[in-house]
C-alpha cells in the first residue's frame, strides 16, 4: 500500500474546503487525475496540509508554587500553508506577543523574491484537551498573510498580516485564571533599490490587542508604529542597516499607561550559505509617557538572532534582547526584560536528530505591587531546560519525544513556580 498517497488523501479531506479553485485547474495534477506535487505536496505544490497529534503530561497546569495539580492533555494540530507560485518550504515566521509594543517579539525575515510577485497564506490550530480538567480546555488558531509585488525599476511593496486566537500562559501577570485574548497584526512596507549597494524602506504597522475577559481591560490597546530603513550592502553575504522606528501605544481603559516610543538602531545582517546566518542590531529607545505624572524612561535596547551550523549534522541558535516592554501587571507602567534562548542541534544517526534548549529571562516591572502583605518593584527569573530526541520515518512522517523544566523565581515567593513536561508527538505533512 502506498501510504503516502493514503496520507495525502486524507489532508485533502481534511482540507477540502481550504483549497482554491485555481489550485485544481488542468495541468495542475498528473495526467491520471491523482493527487500530483504540481499541486500539493514536500516537492514544491502550491498546498501544503500538515497534521500533528501530541500526548503531554504536566506536573503543574496552573503554573503555582504550593498546591500543584497535574493532567494530561491530548492536542491536535491540523494546518494548512498556500503558496502562490508553488514553494517547496514556509516562507515566514511571524513571532508576536500581547506584551511587546508594535507586537513583533523578532524582526520578520522576509525572504527574497525575485519573481514579480508572491503570495503566501497559512493556517494552523491548536486544540488542546485536558483527560481531568476541561475547564483549561483551548482551541487557538493562526492564521498568517502575506503578499509581495516587485516592480520595474527596483521597486516593491509588501503586505503581512496575522490574526491570532490564543491565551496567556498560566501564572502570567498576577493572574489566576486562564486569559484568552485575539490578537492582529498588519504591516506594510515598501522599498526602493537606489543602486546595487543601497536601499531604502518604509513600513507602517497595526497592532490590535483584544483580551476576552474584562478583568482584563487593563491590557487592551492599539499600537501604530512607522518605521524607516536604509540598507548598505557589504556584500552578497552582508550588509549594514540603520532604523528609526515611531511608535504610538494607546489603551482603551488604562490612558496613563499611553506612550510614545522612539528608537534608533544601527545594524549588521549576515547570511553565508549553508554556514552561518543572523541578525544584530543595537540602539536607544526613548519612552514620553503622555501623563504628566509618569514622565520618560530611556535605556539602550539589543537584539541578536543567529544561528550557525559548526558541521554538517551540528548547528546552534541563538536568540537575545534586552528592551522595554509593556506590563502585564495592572499597577506598572513598563517593564525592562532581559532574555537569551539557545537551541543546540545534532543529528544523531541518518533518520534521528537531537535538540538541546535552553532559556533565561528577567523582568524587572517599573511600578510598586501590593501583593501578600509585600510592597515593592517585582523582579522575575525564568529558566526553561529541555531536551528532545526526533526521528523522521518517512519524508513527510516523523515523531518526537521531548522533555520541558521551567522554573520561574520571583522576589514574592506567591509567584515561584517550578514546571515538568513530558510529550510525544507524531506530524504528518506534505
Amino acid at each position: 500500500m502506498n501510504y503516502k498517497k493514503v496520507i495525502k488523501i486524507l489532508l485533502c479531506a481534511v482540507f477540502a474546503g481550504s483549497v482554491p479553485l485555481w489550485a485544481w485547474t488542468a495541468g495542475a495534477g498528473t495526467v491520471d487525475g491523482s493527487i500530483g506535487s504540481g499541486v500539493l505536496g514536500s516537492k514544491g505544490g502550491y498546498v501544503h496540509p500538515f497534521m500533528s497529534a501530541a500526548e503531554a503530561h504536566t506536573d503543574n497546569i496552573y503554573n503555582t508554587n504550593e498546591h500543584t495539580i497535574g493532567d494530561f492533555k491530548t492536542i491536535l494540530s491540523p494546518g494548512i500553508w498556500l503558496a502562490v507560485p508553488r514553494q517547496k518550504k514556509q516562507l515566514l515566521t511571524i513571532d508576536t506577543s500581547s506584551f511587546t509594543p508594535g507586537g513583533l517579539n523578532v524582526d520578520i525575515n522576509r525572504p527574497k523574491i525575485f519573481r514579480r510577485y508572491q503570495a503566501y497564506l497559512f493556517y494552523r490550530a491548536d486544540l488542546t484537551r485536558y483527560a481531568v480538567y476541561s475547564e483549561e480546555n483551548t482551541t487557538d488558531y493562526t492564521t498568517d498573510g502575506w503578499f509581495q509585488y516587485n516592480f520595474k525599476g527596483g521597486f516593491s511593496a509588501s503586505f503581512i498580516d496575522q490574526y491570532l486566537r490564543s491565551h496567556d500562559k498560566r501564572g502570567t501577570g498576577v493572574s489566576t485564571e486562564l486569559d484568552k485574548y485575539k490578537n492582529n497584526l498588519a504591516d506594510f512596507m515598501l522599498s526602493y533599490d537606489l543602486n546595487p549597494r543601497f536601499k531604502l524602506s518604509v513600513r507602517y504597522s497595526n497592532y490590535k490587542v483584544n483580551y476576552d475577559a474584562g478583568r482584563n481591560d487593563y491590557r487592551d490597546r492599539v499600537d501604530n508604529a512607522f518605521s524607516a530603513y536604509v540598507f548598505y550592502k557589504l556584500s552578497s553575504k552582508a550588509l549594514l542597516f540603520t532604523e528609526y522606528r515611531h511608535i504610538d501605544i494607546s489603551y482603551d481603559t488604562y490612558n496613563w499607561r499611553d506612550s510614545t516610543e522612539h528608537h534608533v538602531y544601527a545594524g549588521f545582517q549576515w547570511n553565508v550559505t549553508g554556514k552561518s546566518q543572523g541578525r544584530l542590531k543595537a540602539g536607544y529607545i526613548t519612552k514620553d509617557f503622555k501623563s504628566s505624572d509618569s514622565g520618560s524612561k530611556k535605556d539602550f535596547v539589543l537584539s541578536l538572532t543567529g544561528l550557525h551550523h559548526f558541521t554538517p549534522k551540528t548547528s546552534l541558535q541563538v536568540t537575545a534582547a534586552k528592551r522595554i516592554i509593556e506590563p502585564d501587571i495592572p499597577t506598572s507602567d513598563s517593564s525592562r526584560i532581559h532574555s537569551i534562548s539557545c537551541l543546540y542541534r545534532q543529528k544523531l544517526a541518518g533518520r534521528i536528530i537531537g535538540n538541546l534548549s535552553f532559556a533565561y529571562s528577567s523582568e524587572q516591572y517599573d511600578g510598586v505591587l501590593n501583593y501578600g502583605g509585600e510592597i515593592k518593584e517585582r523582579i522575575d527569573n525564568v529558566y526553561t531546560f529541555g531536551p528532545a530526541v526526533k526521528y523522521r520515518f518517512k519524508r513527510w512522517l516523523g515523531a518526537a519525544v521531548s522533555y520541558s523544566r521551567s522554573r520561574r523565581n520571583s522576589n514574592f515567593s506567591d509567584f515561584d513556580y517550578t514546571n515538568n513536561t513530558f510529550l510525544v508527538r507524531v506530524t504528518a505533512s506534505l
